[in-house]
C-alpha cells in the first residue's frame, strides 16, 4: 500500500511540474487571440479562445470558463468562479463581428483588443 501511495504521489508531483507558469499561459492564450481572423466570422474555436482571453483579462476571481455552446447569434460561455465552481454570467461572442460581453465586465467591439 506504501509503494502504490509513493507511485501516485511522485505521478502528482511529475504531472504538477510541467503546468505552465501564470506568466507562460498568459502568453499562450495571447498567441492564440493574434490567431484569430475576425473578417470571415467566429468558428467555435476562435469563440473558445475570444473566451478564455476575455474570461482572464476581466475576471478577477478564480474560477474557469468552459468551451462554448450555440446560442443562436452569439457563442455562449459559462464561467464558474472559486472553489465551489459557482455559475457565473456567461460570456457571449457575437458570431459574426467577435464582440465580447459579459454583465459587470467591460465590452470589447474588437476581440484583437481585449489585452
Amino acid at each position: 500500500m506504501k509503494v502504490i501511495l509513493c507511485i501516485l504521489s511522485a505521478c502528482m508531483l511529475v504531472g504538477c511540474s510541467t503546468l505552465p507558469s501564470a506568466d507562460d499561459h498568459l502568453a499562450q492564450l495571447q498567441t492564440k487571440l493574434r490567431a484569430v481572423i475576425v473578417d470571415d466570422g467566429i468558428s467555435q474555436e476562435e469563440a473558445d479562445v475570444i473566451a478564455e482571453n476575455y474570461y482572464y483579462r476581466f475576471t478577477p476571481l478564480c474560477g474557469t470558463v468552459v468551451p462554448v455552446t450555440d446560442g443562436g447569434t452569439d457563442w455562449i460561455a459559462k464561467t464558474y468562479y472559486g472553489y465551489a465552481a459557482m455559475p457565473g454570467n456567461p460570456i457571449r461572442i457575437d458570431k459574426r463581428t467577435g464582440r465580447a460581453a459579459q454583465s459587470g465586465s467591460p465590452t470589447v467591439e474588437n476581440p484583437i483588443s481585449i489585452w
